[in-house]
């Protein structure tokens, strides 16, 4: 839940919140949730490409 919340905190112009995404992601390895874990991983590419489309502009 942490990390779909620092998505919206992302979207909101918080610059920490890839970096506590990539945490929670990691706590999901951790504790071998890997479903969740490719949805986070899936998550963070989007936010990557917006970053450098927003770059680009």
């Amino acid at each position: 839940m942490e990390a779909f919340i620092q998505v919206g905190k992302f979207r909101n112009g918080d610059p920490l919140a890839p970096a506590l995404h990539f945490m929670s992601i990691k706590r999901c390895r951790e504790h071998k949730f890997g479903r969740l874990e490719g949805i986070l991983l899936n998550q963070q590419e989007t936010l990557r490409k917006i970053v450098l489309n927003a770059l680009k502009t």
